[in-house]
């Protein structure tokens, strides 16, 4: 190999290295920047005194333009309002564990399932954030399932066993239901219904099945990170399915 060869495998390996990491933050501050943009829009909306404004921090700091004052509240408001808001969040979740008001909830809850449409976009999506920020039960356990025809392994989440009515239908004994997240947007997906013999469950975490998911399989779990010592690695679970 020549010594030119040389450099561009060099570039090239260091070009790509590079590039696994400064894609992933610019795109993450991007989307952070747009969603605080959105937020700072929709969240400010105090009424300000420019002069005013300007003249008291020309009190502190010399040359203080009206604009640069202006944002700066602005930016103030903008952090109070975003404060307030996440503590208002705490608060009404500090509310949901007294007993009286989880009855309100619970009788709103069963007003909103009765009205069309509004019933299963607001259970669907509570259901989801339960899923993803609670950890208890839903999506707790990460399978390896064939899917969408035998020999080809997807993974998965095991959200519930599902109804015993359905795997009576099916002669199983009992199914599960899983969800199987689309690349990269793992917020669709297809519920797929398994016996326990027709998937593998996987040691690694729910955050590492994402990362692996989102990444199209290039962001592999560690080693290190398998739960519990002993167990096969993905790789490893991946080929002995294969091989059965």
């Amino acid at each position: 190999m020549g010594r030119f060869q040389r450099i561009r495998k060099l570039f090239r390996d260091n070009f790509f290295s590079g590039l696994l990491v400064v894609v992933p933050v610019v795109v993450t501050i991007y989307v952070l920047a747009k969603l605080l943009h959105w937020l700072y829009r929709k969240l400010v909306f105090l009424p300000l005194d420019n002069e005013r404004i300007a003249a008291w921090l020309s009190t502190f700091i010399p040359d203080w333009g009206i604009m640069s004052a202006t944002r700066l509240v602005h930016v103030i408001e903008f952090i109070a309002v975003l404060i307030i808001i996440a503590f208002a969040t705490a608060l009404v979740g500090l509310f949901t564990k007294i007993r009286f008001t989880r009855w309100i909830l619970a009788v709103g809850e069963r007003v909103l399932a009765r009205i069309p449409l509004v019933g299963v976009i607001y259970s669907g999506l509570k259901q989801f954030l339960e899923a993803i920020f609670s950890g208890k039960g839903n999506f707790s356990k990460v399978v390896m399932v064939q899917f969408p025809m035998e020999g080809i392994w997807s993974v998965g989440f095991i959200t519930r066993e599902a109804d015993p009515s359905i795997a009576k239908l099916t002669g199983a004994e009992k199914l599960y239901n899983i969800f199987v997240p689309t690349t990269p947007n793992v917020t669709t997906g297809f519920l797929v219904m398994a016996r326990p013999d027709q998937f593998i469950e996987l040691d690694i975490s729910v955050d590492q099945a994402f990362k692996f998911i989102i990444s199209g399989g290039m962001v592999l779990p560690d080693e290190d990170d398998v739960t519990e010592p002993g167990r096969a690695s993905i790789i490893d679970r991946i080929k002995g399915a294969a091989a059965n």
